[in-house]
């Protein structure tokens, strides 16, 4: 009478083991293959929200020079004021 498993049994076992595994691990893991179709709405959404984002920094930028273009044109009327005041004061 045979006590335990030959090597051969074992290594058997372990072979139809190891078959069923690498079958079942797409199912374990649940990985998800994405199609096309998939990504190329992905990146047309991105790229929806980057060119919202960039009419958006436009916009403030538009704003920011036409602050910027108010205040030079505040100091070159102060800068013709103080020419002024001092060409009055000379004489």
């Amino acid at each position: 009478m045979k006590k335990g498993f030959t090597l051969a049994e074992l290594m058997i076992v372990l072979l139809i083991f190891s078959i069923l595994l690498a079958a079942m691990a797409p199912i374990v893991t649940k990985r998800r293959t994405s199609t096309p179709e998939n990504y190329y709405e992905n990146m047309s959404i991105k790229l929806e929200q980057q060119i919202k984002g960039l009419a958006e920094e436009n916009q403030v930028l538009e704003e920011r020079i036409t602050e910027l273009e108010l205040q030079i044109n505040e100091i070159k009327e102060v800068i013709e004021l103080t020419h002024g005041f001092n060409s009055l004061n000379r004489q």
